[in-house]
């Protein structure tokens, strides 16, 4: 099975230096990283071209202008780009523990896609994260500043009786994500509709449900620890929310402006 990694970035670089150094502790590595990236400057690309020299896959630096919040779209680029099989999706303010990419492989399964959670740091344990550079090694269950602090548990015994399958798509998030490839191509992957935060994810998850598929919602396993930061804008939410709501109504799966947008273009 190969592996792509897509991380979603925009103008984050210390966050985003933090998160691909945890990508290099992997017990599994991924079989390429491709960094979406939603109209960052040219430090950005500095800090990739730096992760680049370091490790032996290939990574992918997949970028769009800054028109505003469009992060269905440039997750769609970067899925026409990827080779994998099986796509695990992160953002670029989420701190993997070593076996994040393991847990995501070993859970993989026809039917299914998965969903992991998120141990969340305060602004000033985000603070002392970066500033010490020692990334998840410096959070534990017993750390001040954690909220969800359960989480941080990795046990294959207790994720394999707590884990649970569900078709609701209530608290969905593509922050710690998988799928298989062929899954997201069926349904036509993101929908470019959706600008500004909110409801992008839901719609997917709406969709990959109106062709059969459960989510499996990982606990124990597969560990991602959310860099604090600022609230994204909800002044796109009543436009969003009126989308996903068509998307329920009509019962459609496949998006009508998506992933093939990307792929005729390269034609």
């Amino acid at each position: 099975m190969r592996v792509s990694l897509i991380l979603t970035t925009y103008n984050r670089v210390d966050a985003l230096e933090a998160t691909l150094a945890s990508v290099l502790s992997q017990t599994t590595c991924p079989d390429e990283v491709i960094v979406a990236d939603d109209g960052s400057n040219q430090e950005t690309e500095h800090a990739i071209d730096n992760f680049r020299e370091r490790v032996s896959f290939p990574v992918i630096h997949v970028w769009q202008d800054d028109k505003g919040f469009r992060a269905a779209r440039i997750r769609n680029k970067a899925i026409a780009r990827s080779s994998g099989d099986y796509i695990v999706f992160i953002d670029g303010d989420i701190l993997l523990d070593k076996r994040f990419v393991e847990d995501h492989c070993r859970n993989a399964e026809s039917g299914l896609f998965i969903q992991g959670g998120r141990v969340l740091l305060s602004p000033e344990k985000t603070r002392k994260v970066l500033e010490s550079g020692a990334g998840v090694a410096d959070v534990s269950i017993f750390s001040s500043g954690v909220s969800g602090r359960y989480k941080i548990i990795h046990s294959r015994l207790l994720s394999k009786f707590c884990s649970s399958l569900d078709t609701k798509s209530s608290g969905s998030r593509t922050c710690n994500f998988s799928l298989w490839y062929s899954d997201i191509v069926r349904v036509n992957g993101f929908d470019e509709r959706f600008q500004g935060w909110g409801r992008e994810d839901s719609d997917l998850v709406e969709r990959l449900f109106l062709i059969g598929l459960k989510r499996k919602k990982l606990v124990f396993s597969a560990i991602g620890f959310h860099l604090h930061h600022p609230q994204q804008s909800r002044g796109a939410l009543e436009t969003n929310d009126k989308i996903l709501r068509e998307t329920i109504a009509l019962g459609e799966f496949r998006c009508k402006e998506g992933l093939e947008l990307h792929f005729l273009s390269k034609t």
